[in-house]
């Protein structure tokens, strides 16, 4: 049987992934002041963070769709507002299996988080399903966990496709989205110090998430220093739609 949250769970849960917005978001441990330190082990493998059971909106959960011979005819691959390039990030990935909502196996599948009732849809839905917002409809399902920490400039109508018409990506901890501008960013990447150094506006939006806990200067230029795109901590690189300016969040576990 699943557990479903409540919504005051749910609320809670919700608080504290909305104290992370640009912040590092690990429970402290003793030595520093924001839970990081130098030479941590890592596990060496990053989650696709927690997942979010929904109670479904339907009495009778939506069959699978079966496997369909053949390819369908060439599309190009979608456009996604929030998150430009899937394939770059890791979001997307090349793969023979077959889509479980049309049914064909288009060479592409999603591997980023879903937020569903049902758990049966991880690495199983295709780009252009999620593009088309298919994928949402047919299970009732999410790809980005909107929390309630959105401005209040942000239409609704960003935030709908940015949970049921985008590719999500895959964290340390529980990811979230960020916005600038009265809109959600553009997701770039996972980033580490190195990746960071073009976009210092970025860079000074993390160093300032650390001085709002008050941690040392030493040991934040220390923990700056030790982003890394492929191991933790990592930092999460955006970019505003409308004046460009690029944003970043970082997490570890």
């Amino acid at each position: 049987m699943v557990a479903y949250e409540t919504n005051g769970e749910r609320r809670n849960r919700q608080l504290g992934a909305d104290c992370r917005h640009l912040a590092v978001s690990a429970p402290p441990v003793s030595g520093s002041p924001f839970g990081w330190r130098s030479g941590d082990e890592s596990s060496g493998r990053r989650t696709k963070g927690p997942r979010r059971l929904k109670p479904p909106r339907r009495t009778k959960a939506a069959p699978l769709a079966k496997p369909k011979a053949g390819r369908p005819l060439d599309e190009p691959f979608p456009d996604f507002p929030y998150h430009p390039d899937p394939q770059a990030t890791g979001s997307v990935e090349s793969s023979e299996a077959h889509c479980v909502c049309c049914g064909h196996a288009r060479g592409l599948i999603y591997t980023g988080p879903v937020y569903c009732a049902r758990d049966d849809l991880d690495d199983a839905l295709c780009p252009w399903c999620i593009a088309g917002g298919r994928a949402a409809a047919r299970f009732d399902a999410e790809f980005t966990d909107i929390g309630s920490g959105v401005p209040d400039d942000v239409p609704s109508e960003v935030t709908n496709e940015l949970s049921t018409r985008t590719p999500g990506f895959s964290g340390w901890q529980q990811e979230h989205w960020l916005y600038h501008c009265g809109d959600a960013a553009a997701f770039l990447g996972r980033a580490g110090r190195q990746e960071l150094e073009p976009h210092p506006e970025a860079l000074e939006a993390l160093r300032a998430a650390q001085a709002e806990v008050d941690a040392p200067l030493e040991e934040v230029t220390e923990y700056l220093a030790a982003l890394d795109k492929d191991d933790q901590p990592t930092a999460y690189l955006f970019r505003c739609r409308r004046c460009s300016t690029h944003l970043a969040y970082s997490d570890f576990t």
